[in-house]
């Protein structure tokens, strides 16, 4: 089965155009309940949340600020902690004609992401449209996923990314167009997910995780 290494050197054989990929590790940061001074308030907050999450499915921060709904807090510190953005620990520039060995010689504990800003041989800059859906994996949310993507005008391949799907565009975009498919797709959240898309359009830039996660690769599951 294809994973997220193999669609990426398709897409750079598809695209000649390519002259470099980067490629990101980020730091590591704690969940919101070891960074948080906790009161007996933020507590039953975090605790409905994650029930809330469990229930529904839900990203944990929907449903966090939903649960903060008709709430009194004896202090608003928590809400430094949802906008929290997490920042790039190292950068990886890879030319197209290495990209294949960059790729094989990851080691399987790496945490690292592709990052949707591309070099072309011209010095031009692209997008490669990237996508992180939170929707539980299953046959019927692959078929909506699919159907998100046509709605959006998108053409490339859906990957099971191990608890949720994530997307690869064929078609390279000016920064323009990034935006926009940003934009059109934070209208399909939760399914599309919100939070991921406030840090993309924070960034400048979309970042997909390449490597595992829940104990396996992103695989693809079909094209679009």
């Amino acid at each position: 089965m294809k994973t997220s290494s193999d669609i990426i050197k398709s897409l750079v054989q598809l695209n000649e155009d390519i002259a470099e990929l980067k490629f990101h590790s980020f730091n590591k940061y704690d969940a919101i309940q070891d960074r948080l001074e906790m009161d007996d308030t933020l507590e039953d907050l975090v605790e409905k949340a994650l029930q809330l999450r469990a229930q529904y499915k839900l990203p944990f921060w929907d449903a966090f600020n939903a649960c903060t709904f008709d709430t009194a807090f004896s202090k608003y510190h928590f809400l430094k902690h949802v906008r929290f953005h997490n920042t790039i620990n190292q950068t990886f520039i890879i030319r197209r004609t290495e990209v294949s060995q960059f790729l094989d010689a990851l080691p399987e504990d790496k945490y690292l992401v592709i990052n949707s800003n591309i070099t072309m041989t011209n010095g031009h800059r692209k997008h490669l449209p990237l996508l992180d859906f939170h929707i539980p994996v299953g046959k019927e949310n692959e078929d909506l996923c699919k159907a998100i993507l046509v709605e959006l005008g998108l053409k490339g391949f859906l990957l099971n990314s191990g608890k949720s799907y994530h997307f690869y565009g064929k078609e390279l975009v000016d920064h323009e167009q990034m935006q926009t498919i940003l934009h059109f797709a934070l209208l399909f959240s939760p399914i599309v997910d919100k939070s991921w898309i406030a840090h993309q359009l924070i960034e400048g830039s979309c970042n997909l995780r390449v490597t595992k996660k829940y104990s396996r690769l992103p695989c693809l599951v079909m094209e679009v």
